[in-house]
């Protein structure tokens, strides 16, 4: 089978740090190798890390971006032909336009855990999870794509690889519903709890 677009299909897989991308785009790549596509896997740090795309590292630890140098990096990275999934939180800084986007969300107290089991200092936990609780990445990214997906759980996140499957092999899909993933009562909880990480 051949993709549905000869002229490349690109999709973005996006969210806040900890919520599982890259985890998520061997899955869909293997879901892609399964209906006879190979996707190519474009990881959006490691263009940040071999292009120097940065000017300065800021008190917490996450790099400064030099836009222009990233978008035309990506630009070049992507090409023009095949299937390519680009992967990272710094998506909407890219200035791509994928076809598909899917946006992975994650519960506070889950991506709490993995942020500390990476050694993130307490500010840059509290950061990242105020950005998840606000989908500040979901938004930024909305207006930047052809069709966007937030997805959550298991199931939602299976079902989307199986969307894009289809899609990329031409067939006729019903869109997958959109819906609001609200973090906030999950955010006051954390709040209440003694207030940990200093909100």
């Amino acid at each position: 089978m051949k993709s549905r677009r000869h002229d490349g299909l690109l999709i973005g897989v996006t969210g806040t740090p900890g919520v599982g991308k890259s985890y998520f785009s061997k899955r869909l790549g293997n879901k892609l190798r399964s209906v006879g596509i190979t996707a190519k896997i474009i990881e959006i740090n490691d263009v940040v890390d071999s292009e120097n795309a940065y000017d300065k590292i800021d008190d917490l630890g996450s790099r400064i971006i030099k836009p222009a140098l990233l978008r035309r990096a990506m630009k070049k990275e992507v090409g023009q032909k095949g299937v390519c999934i680009a992967v990272g939180h710094l998506l909407p800084e890219t200035g791509l336009r994928p076809d598909i986007c899917i946006v992975l969300r994650q519960s506070l107290p889950v991506l709490e855990k993995r942020l500390k089991g990476r050694g993130y200092a307490k500010a840059k936990i509290r950061e990242n999870l105020l950005a998840e609780a606000y989908d500040d990445i979901g938004t930024r990214i909305k207006g930047k794509c052809g069709e966007v997906y937030e997805a959550e759980t298991d199931r939602e996140r299976a079902y989307l690889m199986r969307y894009v499957a289809g899609f990329a092999v031409g067939k006729k899909l019903e869109r997958p519903g959109h819906r609001d993933i609200d973090k906030f009562p999950e955010l006051e909880k954390l709040i209440l709890d003694g207030n940990r990480l200093g909100f």
